[in-house]
């Protein structure tokens, strides 16, 4: 699990080396394939989260967490599934 920053996020000047790009590029170079993103919005109260998807919503921030075993993924997917809204990305 790692913090991440959207760049046009409020605290994003002090954290630049917490771009979900970036995470994401190297964490696949290790062997993690999946990974769940749960983040805000500056400005907003809700927690949304997405899946397998490499960049950031604007203005976010938040954790991602990276899985090697599919089976841990699939049942993390279905928690958040359950609890939280998802966001979709068009291409």
């Amino acid at each position: 699990m790692a913090e991440f920053w959207d760049p046009a996020a409020s605290l994003a000047r002090t954290y630049t080396l917490n771009r979900l790009e970036d995470l994401v590029g190297e964490m696949r170079r290790r062997g993690f394939l999946w990974h769940l993103v749960v983040y805000r919005v500056d400005g907003s109260p809700d927690v949304a989260f997405f899946a397998n998807h490499n960049h950031s919503v604007g203005r976010s921030w938040g954790n991602v967490l990276f899985f090697v075993d599919h089976d841990v993924f699939r049942e993390a997917l279905r928690w958040c599934a359950a609890v939280l809204p998802q966001t979709y990305f068009t291409a």
